[in-house]
């Protein structure tokens, strides 16, 4: 189970619906504004939406299209990262998961999509 799952289904054990953010830090900085202005929205969100007598339906996700730890993981490994996964602050590609800290992840769905999203808000 993912890690912000287990915040977001405490609640099920008292029949009541759980909804966990996690605020990003300045590691999961996201390009939301661009390669030259991060956003810090890139909030892991999991919620569910049943009672604990139901098989209860969680989700964990993130707003970018990887989660931080998996380019954590990819680090440890040893691994590149996919292009599409983080760009640096020049908006070039960034397939080092060692150097993370130099740039930010891509929003889930593109630039477009996470501005409608942000909008709707």
């Amino acid at each position: 189970m993912p890690a912000a799952s287990l915040y977001a289904t405490m609640p099920l054990a008292h029949d009541m619906i759980g909804l966990y953010f996690a605020v990003g830090n300045a590691n999961h900085l996201s390009a939301l504004g661009g390669p030259r202005h991060a956003a810090v929205d890139q909030s892991d969100r999991s919620g569910h939406s049943r009672p604990a007598t139901e098989n209860p339906i969680v989700l964990d996700m993130a707003t970018t299209v990887a989660a931080y730890g998996k380019v954590k993981t990819k680090a440890l490994r040893g691994e590149t990262m996919p292009e599409g996964w983080m760009i640096d602050r020049e908006g070039k590609p960034l397939t080092d998961p060692k150097r993370a800290d130099e740039g930010m992840l891509l929003p889930l769905g593109g630039m477009e999509a996470a501005t409608r999203a942000t909008a709707l808000r």
